[in-house]
């Protein structure tokens, strides 16, 4: 799906495919200049100088995920780089499969892969909120191509500290990054009424907020109609310390979570 997405979005309507992209990400290539019409463009053919290719993950604007993220929502000024109208979504989608096609120099996680598959879908219920290639729940993020796209490091801390980035206070207001981290954070709304509703921030803007709560009930909430918003700076997810998942426990998880690179 995010290739899909990369290619109709990035390649047809900013016209970088077999080129270099403005953000800086590089697109696959030939060494000579090919020329390629734009949307917004009246068909007037453009041409932009190819160099490498996307899996050198090289990015001239920011590699972070969050500066990616932005690059692809905001577009860059001064570029041929536009705003894209992707969902949120589709957003992750797109760099998460940004993220699976670049190199990977680490070496296999010691673990068991199929004891960690047991674990992540029965013992540790994570497949409760997490979807691993369609099968699990919707809650928490998507990890079909998790391996591709997380550091060891990432997904230990994520893991065993599932509320260090939040608590951190990553996603402060009037941040360029607010959306990109703060997708997942828990968020309590309580009504006029007195009614309290918990679940996984989706979307907030100025006049609504939007969370799907812990049996995976979408609700869109108008701003007006709240007595309070409460930002929990936490996650739904429990940290899983030793007592809930032992060293070894931990290598076959990793070693599982470490081979999802998508389909």
């Amino acid at each position: 799906m995010g290739s899909s997405l990369q290619g109709s979005h990035c390649a047809l309507a900013d016209g970088w495919e077999h080129q270099q992209h403005p953000c800086g990400c590089r697109g696959e290539g030939r060494q000579e200049s090919v020329a390629r019409k734009t949307r917004g463009d009246q068909g007037r053919t453009i041409f932009v100088p190819n160099q490498l290719d996307l899996t050198s993950g090289h990015w001239t604007h920011g590699s972070s995920d969050a500066a990616i993220f932005s690059t692809i929502t905001k577009g860059l000024p001064g570029t041929q780089m536009p705003p894209n109208d992707l969902t949120e979504e589709e957003t992750r989608m797109t760099l998460a499969y940004l993220r699976s096609q670049q190199p990977s120099s680490r070496q296999a996680v010691a673990g068991s892969r199929e004891t960690g598959e047991k674990i992540f879908f029965r013992q540790g219920s994570c497949a409760q909120c997490h979807m691993v290639n369609g099968k699990g729940g919707r809650l928490g993020p998507d990890l079909t191509r998790i391996g591709a796209s997380r550091p060891i490091s990432y997904l230990v801390e994520a893991i065993r500290e599932p509320n260090k980035r939040l608590a951190e206070g990553i996603g402060e207001p009037g941040r360029d990054y607010l959306d990109f981290f703060r997708v997942y954070e828990t968020v309590t709304v309580v009504t006029k009424d007195g009614r309290r509703v918990t679940g996984v921030l989706k979307n907030e803007d100025n006049f609504s907020i939007q969370l799907m709560d812990q049996q995976e009930q979408f609700h869109l909430l108008l701003k007006k109609n709240l007595q309070g918003i409460i930002h929990e700076r936490k996650s739904l997810m429990p940290a899983y310390d030793e007592q809930r998942l032992n060293s070894e426990q931990l290598q076959d998880l990793l070693a599982y979570l470490d081979s999802l690179r998508g389909k």
